[in-house]
């Protein structure tokens, strides 16, 4: 296998931005792209050209954002990864989802929650399929969860994981109601 190449986004200043998830603006025909390197939203134009820096009003402390996906028209959702530092420690800004409201060009934060807290309240809940719900657990208590990405279908946020792998195979697991279990986390 080749290596893989990182996207990277160049501003006009030089300024590289890692991407660690894009989604597609049709109206704008341009992309949201999120970096596990910044709390920031950029806007980028279907060349690659950054068009803006957009901050999440009220969202906090977030790092290492992974994944974005969209919810409906107005509404999208970011994850952290939830895999530990460089020293090993798992910091609160590590694991971190939220609901971000967009309106006229501008984001802002409509719920957030502990994404381990959530995980592990779903994994207890009977909406929990069993395997899935022993997945998150061992996870989370061998602390080697590492989100990789998330989409949304219907009410039900699925959750790509990079670590740990289940017979050597990466997992997609499947939270029905995400605003119902981000309430509870």
């Amino acid at each position: 296998k080749e290596p893989q190449e990182t996207p990277v986004v160049i501003t006009d200043r030089g300024e590289k931005i890692e991407a660690s998830g894009a989604l597609y603006l049709p109206q704008q025909e341009s992309f949201i792209v999120v970096s596990d390197e910044s709390p920031l939203l950029y806007i980028v134009d279907k060349k690659g050209n950054l068009v803006a820096k957009k901050e999440i009003k009220g969202i906090g402390k977030i790092d290492d954002i992974e994944s974005i996906t969209r919810i409906d028209a107005n509404t999208i959702a970011v994850a952290s990864s939830l895999s530990l530092t460089k020293k090993g420690k798992i910091k609160k800004e590590r694991s971190q989802i939220a609901i971000i409201r967009e309106e006229n060009n501008n984001f802002s934060l409509e719920k957030s929650a502990d994404l381990s807290t959530m995980l592990k309240n779903w994994a207890l809940s009977p909406e929990a399929e069993k395997k899935s719900a022993l997945f998150i657990k061992n996870g989370l208590d061998q602390k080697t969860i590492d989100i990789e990405g998330m989409s949304f279908s219907g009410s039900s946020l699925y959750l790509s994981f990079k670590n740990p792998l289940l017979n050597g195979k990466a997992i997609v697991i499947r939270v029905e109601n995400i605003r119902k279990a981000i309430k509870m986390a």
